[in-house]
């Protein structure tokens, strides 16, 4: 069996990381859910490799992913996965692709940590993968939302609130995000089990 494991570099600072790699959104995905009985609320993480359907993408539920009690979401996941047409069991607060990139350099590295749960590729990444017969991954093209005019390696700027999230917010855009090469986020399809001797932490008594 071949394990294959990826790490997000070392960056100075939070301004530095943000700057590079900038954030990947997944704007449309399955709300959390409510327990009838206890009344905790849950969602997941996982991202899926496949599209939103286009007739799902106006639905409150799937815009705004507010957590839902947990029979409306048992309708509305069956209800999806009927046009979706796929074998998979849809989770509460599973993503969807498009994703959309926002980053305040104009990138050229093979690697983005833009996203917690994936990575964002370069194309000679996704080739290399693709090439080495790996089927445990799949690659959803990205859709480069907003991008910096000047090189990642540049200094990384401070803006004025002091949070690196809005360094986006003061630096100058590309007007054609087509200058970029495409890149593609690589989503892991496989899960483990717990690991052994792990122990689940609670689990809802009035169930």
């Amino acid at each position: 069996m071949q394990f294959w494991k990826l790490e997000e570099p070392d960056y100075k600072s939070d301004y530095d990381s943000h700057y590079i790699n900038g954030s990947l959104e997944h704007i449309f995905s399955l709300p959390g859910i409510t327990c009838d009985k206890c009344g905790e609320t849950w969602r997941g993480s996982r991202i899926l490799p496949f599209e939103c359907p286009e007739e799902m993408r106006s639905h409150k539920n799937i815009i705004d992913s507010w957590p839902i009690p947990i029979n409306e979401f048992n309708d509305l996941a069956s209800y999806v996965s009927k046009i979706l047409k796929k074998d998979i069991e849809l989770r509460p607060g599973d993503e969807f692709q498009p994703s959309y990139l926002d980053i305040p350099s104009k990138p050229n590295a093979d690697f983005l940590w833009s996203s917690i749960g994936s990575v964002v590729v370069s194309e000679r990444i996704k080739s290399f993968f693709e090439n080495h017969g790996e089927n445990n991954v799949s690659f959803s093209k990205v859709i480069k939302r907003k991008v910096g005019k000047n090189s990642p390696k540049h200094p990384a700027p401070e803006p004025s609130s002091g949070e690196p999230e809005d360094i986006l917010d003061e630096v100058e855009l590309i007007k054609n995000v087509d200058e970029v090469p495409e890149y593609y986020e690589m989503i892991i399809k496989n899960e483990s089990t717990l690991p052994l001797h792990t122990k689940v932490k609670g689990e809802c008594s009035k169930v």
